[in-house]
Parts: structure tokens; C-alpha cells; sequence
């Protein structure tokens, strides 16, 4: 008779001798934690900056719309994002006046982030896009609510445009609009990734997570400068588990010629770790057969 498997312990999710490169830029620290609490040899090598834009004028046309009435839902994609959005606007107006007037429209979060940024103005969203919170995920429940029908939506964008997005916003609303506050760029010291694709390269690294996909479009960039580009996809293909935290980082993955061995049922960096515990050393051992 075939013995029922046995459940895993936390003994059974170590990653002691594993080695794992990070690219998360804001949140480093917390990720080296993660996975040093199960053992893992950690390289840290923040892959992006977050530069807020020299030119508002975005945060300032959404202002003055809203300041006339002509605003009725705020999409918000990024706590980052958000608390930029409101920065902007107590530049040019009273801040008080910018949180109550925010208040007062219908506000739809593309997950926890946003919410927590929301909470520390004292501000609750209207809705939660579920999970992965991707931009299609968006659109369905701007379908399913309507919120869309006969109202003008307002987007808070990430470090990049999503044109799929405003376009099928735009099919479904009034009108749309976009406010951009930051960009995406190399972070300023390289070493660190410069560091971590050596590694890579050289097959020392068993596992590559990516917490977001401008990531890998730095990685590859820098892979570029360096002439590592086919070295690196040979590696990422062939002796390196990648570890994606979500739907919308695995888009970018797969849009380099990457095959994802690992994505959490829930796009959270918790998860994530968890599932790198769980997946890692099988994925690994099928990767380099």
C-alpha cells in the first residue's frame, strides 16, 4: 500500500547551503531576513530607484479636476504612488483640503499597498482589486462593478505607462486620465547586481527571486553592458531556480525567453519566501538535469 506523504516541518523548509540572489530595491532588508531565517546565504542586489518626476504637471491637472468637481474615481496602484500623489498636491494646496477632497471620490486599490497608504491619511478605499491584482484583474472588476459607466477615472500609475490598461479603461469610462509621479531607473551604485550576476554566471546561485519585472529588464540591461547577456539566460535557463513573486513580474520573465519554476499562490513577499522553501531544492534538482 502506498504510505500517505508525510507533512513538511519547518526542519523540512530550511534553506541552509542554498544560495539566493534579491533584486528588491525598497524592501532589501526584509527579504535578506526572510530567507537568512531558514538558512540561506543571501545577495542582496537592488536592482532599481524610484525617482520622483521633475515635471508634476500630471498630479496638477488631476489637481485642478479635482478641485472643479470633474473627478469621480481614483485608481491607485502603488502605496509609493499614492503618498506621492498627495505630496504633489499639498505643494500647491492645502493638504487637509487635498485628503478630505480625495475622500469624497470613489477609490480603488490594486492591493494592500495602496490601502496602507490610504489608512495613513485616514482614508478607506471604495474597492480592492483581488488577487494578482494584475491590470486585467482591473478591468474586470471595473466590468463586474461598472465603475467605469459614465465616470471620469483618474489612473495613479507605477514607474512605467501600462497603455493595455488606460486602453481598456478607456473603452469602458467617460473619460481617463493618468497622473505619473515617478519613474524607474539603475540604481545608482552596481555593484551590487554587477556582484550577484557574477555569481550567477559563475552557477554559485541556486535561486534568482524577482520582485518585480523592471528587475529583470535592469538585470538584462546590465548583463548587456557587460556582454553576459547569453551567459546569463544559459544560467537562468539551465542552473538557476527563478523565483517570481506574481503574475505581472512572470509577464516580464517570459518576455525575456525565461521559464518561471516558482510562483506563490498569493503575490506577497511571505509567500514567496515560502514557496522558494518548499520548491526550491526539487525545482532546482529538475532544472539541472
Amino acid at each position: 500500500m502506498e504510505q500517505p506523504a508525510k507533512p513538511q516541518t519547518e526542519d523540512d523548509l530550511s534553506l541552509a547551503g542554498m544560495c539566493i540572489a534579491c533584486f528588491e530595491s525598497r524592501m532589501t532588508n526584509e527579504v535578506r531576513r526572510l530567507f537568512e531565517r531558514r538558512g540561506a546565504t543571501v545577495l542582496s542586489a537592488p536592482a532599481l530607484q524610484e525617482i520622483p518626476l521633475d515635471d508634476q504637471h500630471s498630479a496638477f491637472e488631476f489637481g485642478d479636476r479635482l478641485a472643479k468637481g470633474e473627478v469621480d474615481v481614483l485608481l491607485l496602484l502603488t502605496g509609493v504612488g499614492t503618498k506621492m500623489l498627495v505630496d504633489a498636491l499639498s505643494s500647491r494646496w492645502e493638504r487637509e483640503w487635498v485628503i478630505s477632497q480625495i475622500g469624497r471620490l470613489q477609490l480603488l486599490c490594486r492591493g494592500p499597498k495602496p490601502v496602507g497608504a490610504l489608512k495613513a491619511l485616514g482614508l478607506t478605499p471604495s474597492f480592492v482589486v483581488p488577487e494578482p491584482n494584475t491590470w486585467r484583474d482591473i478591468v474586470s472588476a471595473f466590468d463586474a462593478q461598472e465603475f467605469g459607466k459614465n465616470r471620469r477615472v483618474w489612473i495613479q500609475e507605477y514607474g512605467r505607462p501600462n497603455p493595455e490598461l488606460v486602453a481598456a479603461l478607456a473603452a469602458r469610462s467617460e473619460f481617463v486620465g493618468t497622473v505619473a509621479l515617478y519613474g524607474w531607473k539603475l540604481p545608482d551604485d552596481l555593484e551590487p547586481v554587477k556582484a550577484a550576476l557574477g555569481a550567477m554566471v559563475a552557477g554559485t546561485v541556486n535561486v534568482a527571486a524577482f520582485t518585480a519585472g523592471v528587475q529583470i529588464d535592469h538585470l538584462f540591461e546590465i548583463a548587456d553592458r557587460l556582454s553576459l547577456r547569453p551567459a546569463l539566460l544559459q544560467t537562468l535557463n539551465e542552473r538557476t531556480v527563478i523565483a517570481s513573486i506574481g503574475p505581472m513580474t512572470t509577464e516580464r520573465l517570459v518576455a525575456h525567453g525565461l521559464s518561471v519554476d516558482i510562483e506563490p499562490q498569493h503575490p506577497k513577499l511571505g509567500h514567496m519566501v515560502r514557496s522558494v522553501a518548499e520548491r526550491a531544492r526539487d525545482a532546482l534538482r529538475q532544472k539541472r538535469r
